[in-house]
């Protein structure tokens, strides 16, 4: 574990990583107005949804302590949140395209527009190598 507190390309990893972590949750509670569960044909409804956001919660934060430790394991949690947030957009974009009427708002859009600006530049880094020691 690299004890070391970042800096430099380490704390814009850090910067980027809370971004994306914090635009994706305000996009899951925007998830939750569309009643994305419908959209997916999630099996369990708005429950199996909201245990899955728990999970999802509870393994990018731990990521997000792994990126502010510098650990070994940060650049695969900076790469898998930068996946994340790029499918998030990829498949809300192909649901527009498709006539869905759901995340159509232009909060909606801002908010996956932004989240694929940061996935792509916490990939660029993570890919650098600039997230752990």
């Amino acid at each position: 574990m690299g004890g070391a507190r970042a800096s430099g390309a380490g704390r814009l990893a850090e910067a980027l990583y809370g971004a994306g972590f914090s635009l994706l949750f305000a996009h899951e509670v925007d998830s939750g107005y569309w009643r994305e569960w419908e959209l997916f044909h999630l099996p369990g409804g708005i429950s199996l949804f909201v245990v899955l956001h728990i999970a999802m919660g509870a393994l990018l934060l731990a990521g997000f302590r792994s990126v502010v430790l510098r650990e070994r394991a940060a650049r695969a949690w900076s790469l898998l949140l930068a996946a994340g947030g790029t499918f998030a957009f990829c498949i809300h974009m192909t649901f527009i395209g498709l006539g869905h009427e759901q995340f159509r708002r232009p909060a909606s859009v801002g908010v996956l527009a932004a989240l694929l600006v940061v996935s792509v530049a916490l990939a660029a880094v993570a890919r650098r190598g600039a997230v752990s020691s």
